[in-house]
């Protein structure tokens, strides 16, 4: 696997794991729909070759080119936080980019050629990951003023916002971690509470029956000497049993209706006694 295409996919992977963002790319030619790729002077670029995900545009600066003192220039506009140049470079000549971010020169980029044909695609020239989130403009810059000959060879600008799901991706992902976890502990201290109450009362329950249990037995105890079972303790047990009565049909008075003639009122021999005192 040739370098230059592990180090773009490893620049597209790194920006896909932040799962907030969003990488749009804009093509050498085509551009995309919000953003087009403006050269300058227009006369001094010209189609190059064919790269991996589209066309390119291609200039060669020169003290004997058409524009000595005007090194050419390849300028974009976009909104986003992150932005990354890809280039073809040729095998068999040197390079030599300068890159500004809203007018300030960020980094350069030089390429030595080997001497030996073909090219080079997708090689990763330039990236900035620290900007805010807003408007930028970028401008790639091919050679300099009185420098060496450079060729150039422009394959895409990638830049990267947000796409509005998620807001502020670093400071609220912390922040969330945070607020979980803080949850996950709120609730993992109320479970904990619940089962430790849960398990007082159980040990409270068994000790009670366990208690009245034991004091049952005690009585029992009195009343079931060696296994033996009495329903009712020995004092209380009758030592002779009553006949039962039946009943005959009939009732009769154990007793005459007094005739009130034959009757004499008699007093309580208390009475009598304390008369024959007086």
């Amino acid at each position: 696997m040739p370098p230059f295409h592990f180090f773009r996919g490893l620049f597209f992977w790194i920006n896909a794991a932040k799962a907030v963002l969003v990488n749009v790319t804009v093509d050498g030619t085509a551009g995309d729909p919000g953003a087009f790729v403006v050269y300058t002077p227009p006369d001094a670029w010209n189609n190059g070759p064919d790269s991996l995900d589209g066309t390119s545009h291609e200039s060669t600066f020169s003290t004997n080119d058409t524009h000595p003192s005007v090194p050419p220039t390849a300028s974009v506009s976009f909104y986003g936080s992150a932005v990354y140049v890809f280039c073809t470079l040729s095998r068999s000549s040197d390079a030599d980019m300068t890159f500004y971010i809203d007018s300030v020169p960020t980094s350069t980029f030089n390429s030595r050629g080997i001497g030996s044909t073909g090219y080079d695609y997708g090689v990763p020239v330039y990236s900035n990951t620290t900007l805010a989130m807003g408007m930028h403009n970028l401008t790639l810059q091919n050679g300099h003023v009185n420098g060496d000959q450079s060729l150039l060879i422009l394959d895409s600008i990638v830049y990267t916002y947000d796409d509005g799901r998620q807001v502020d991706a670093p400071e609220s992902g912390i922040t969330s971690t945070a607020a979980v976890m803080n949850s996950r502990r709120t609730t993992l201290a109320v479970v904990a509470a619940l089962v430790a109450a849960f398990v007082l009362i159980l040990i409270g329950l068994a000790v009670f029956l366990y208690r009245r249990r034991r004091h049952r037995r005690e009585i029992y105890a009195r009343y079931m000497p060696n296994g033996s079972i009495s329903a009712f303790p020995t004092f209380l047990t009758p030592n002779v049993m009553a006949p039962s009565r039946v009943y005959a049909g009939t009732t009769h008075r154990p007793y005459a209706d007094p005739d009130p003639s034959q009757t004499s009122i008699q007093r309580p021999q208390r009475w009598e006694h304390v008369a024959a005192v007086r």
